[in-house]
């Protein structure tokens, strides 16, 4: 399943404001270590909570 804007939030929280590693968030969430990374780092780009997109097509 994939994440929700409410998990990318917690995630972003817990690595940035927590200082949760990205490896540790990543096997917590179930997602990859880079995904977090590539959250982590548009999260201190724009100083905004990334939001997702919704999908274009059904799965």
């Amino acid at each position: 399943m994939g994440l929700n804007n409410e998990e990318v939030r917690k995630i972003v929280s817990w690595v940035e404001d927590q200082g949760l590693s990205s490896e540790q968030a990543g096997k917590d969430f179930d997602i990859s270590q880079r995904r977090i990374q590539h959250l982590a780092k548009k999260c201190r780009e724009t100083g905004e909570i990334p939001k997702l997109k919704k999908r274009a097509r059904k799965p």
